[in-house]
Formats: structure tokens, C-alpha cells, sequence
């Protein structure tokens, strides 16, 4: 992960990749304690990045992240398209 603090635009962007074999809960908990520290300053956030979750269809992985998202922080998701496109699938 890596942050950017834009300090006259006031807010945070970060970006950030999860590997596929990286531990889903251990990425929410910093991933929860990063909003936290920019939400603590007053500052807007952008999050960007690969994080190998499906955005496009309901999965597990997705449910919980949405929760970090919608009730811990009232973040909303912007994601409307997919992002890996190939012959034969997207995502």
C-alpha cells in the first residue's frame, strides 16, 4: 500500500494490491485502519488498486469488504464496470 497526502486538495489517495494468496481479514483490518487514520484528520480518501476482489458479482470476499465500507466507515464503492477484461471473461 502507498499513500499520498495531498495537503491543499485535502485528501488521501491510496493504492493498493492484495496478492491472491494474501489473507483477506489481515488486508481488511489495515486496510480499516488506514481509513481511520485519514477519516481521524478530517480528509477525504480515494482508494484505488488491484485487490483481487470481484466487484461485479456477489461474493463472500465482496460482502465483507462492503461491511468495512458501508457500515464501519460510510464509504460508498464507485466500481460500475470491469476493470480485467480478456476473450473470454471480465471482472
Amino acid at each position: 500500500m502507498t499513500t499520498v497526502e495531498l495537503l491543499d486538495f485535502k485528501f488521501t489517495l491510496a493504492c493498493i494490491y492484495r496478492s491472491l494468496d494474501g489473507d483477506l481479514y489481515d488486508f481488511l483490518k489495515k486496510l480499516g485502519s488506514v481509513i481511520c487514520k485519514v477519516q481521524s484528520k478530517g480528509k477525504q480518501l480515494i482508494l484505488c488498486g488491484d485487490w483481487n476482489i470481484n466487484f461485479l458479482e456477489d461474493n463472500a470476499e465482496l460482502q465483507e469488504l462492503q461491511n468495512l465500507f458501508f457500515f464501519m466507515y460510510n464509504l460508498i464503492n464507485t466500481v460500475k464496470s470491469p476493470s480485467r477484461v480478456t476473450n473470454n471473461t471480465s471482472s
